[in-house]
């Protein structure tokens, strides 16, 4: 800026006249505040690539974050997969043991079933022998009482 003061100082020695310097010097204080405004915007810039650059470092570090649950999340899903694999294997080789326990389960029920049966029938048969029992004990005592109340 110097430069174009000393450059107008020098046009105003060579044409031996003031009358330019007034229509030099509002254009010359036109471009000192436009260089104002310019230095400001250049520093709101500065600024403002500062910022996005503190930003890119949080952004990269959230990403790598976001990689490495996903990655998790991957490795989760498959060990899912196989042991549901896995699962449905065993299944299927412990299908043919399940059907015949549970055979074996029904036999052991009817079994149990005819073995209350028995036990039923052989009770009420101990309990009728028992009263046959008691209920001869009884007649023969009647009879006996009869007996004596006869002679």
């Amino acid at each position: 800026m110097m430069k174009v003061f000393w450059n107008i100082l020098a046009l105003e020695d060579i044409i031996a006249t003031n009358k330019y310097v007034g229509n030099i010097d509002e254009p010359y204080k036109q471009l000192e505040s436009f260089n104002e405004s310019r230095a400001g915007v250049v520093e709101m810039v500065k600024l403002a690539e500062k910022e996005t650059d503190d930003l890119e470092d949080v952004k990269n570090e959230k990403e790598a974050y976001m990689l490495k649950e996903l990655s998790l999340l991957k490795w989760q899903e498959k060990a899912t997969q196989l042991a549901h694999e896995d699962t449905d294997k065993k299944e299927v080789e412990l299908r043919p043991d399940i059907s015949s326990l549970e055979e074996n389960l029904k036999g052991e029920r009817e079994k149990i079933q005819e073995s209350k049966k028995t036990l039923k029938e052989l009770c009420s048969q101990k309990l009728y022998e028992k009263t046959r029992g008691l209920h001869d004990m009884a007649k023969s005592q009647e009879n006996s009482i009869c007996i004596l109340i006869y002679l």
